[in-house]
């Protein structure tokens, strides 16, 4: 993913989704606070993105929007998703996360909307 995304102080809305990446999810994109601080929505759905969730996804205090859908995703779900932030919506479909979901996902109580269809979730 182009690294000047980071210099876009600005940007609410961040749609890279459909552009057949084959790379992990840059832990960079979970400073969002420090280089994104105003981003709402993280949109990164039907790539081919490996590895994990970055953990550091968790800290965004404005992301109100995850879709990770349709990649190659793997590993547990990071526990404090959404802990921090006006979380509404969440789809983590299609790739192969597993472990349990964690149960403090948005407990400010705020979210709407969790898929987390076709994965290996126990």
């Amino acid at each position: 993913m182009p690294a000047f995304i980071g210099n876009m102080t600005s940007l609410v809305d961040l749609d890279l989704s459909g552009n057949f990446f084959t790379c992990k999810i840059p832990a960079q994109i979970g400073l969002l606070k420090n280089f994104l601080p105003k981003l709402e929505v993280l949109q990164l759905y039907n790539n081919s993105l490996t590895g994990r969730i970055p953990e550091v996804v968790s800290n965004s205090t404005t992301l109100k929007i995850l879709s990770l859908y349709g990649n190659s995703l793997t590993g547990e779900v990071p526990k404090d998703l959404g802990k921090w932030s006006p979380m509404i919506a969440i789809d983590l479909s299609e790739n192969q996360l597993s472990g349990e979901l964690p149960t403090d996902t948005c407990i400010g109580g705020k979210l709407l909307y969790f898929f987390a269809l076709d994965n290996m979730f126990s």
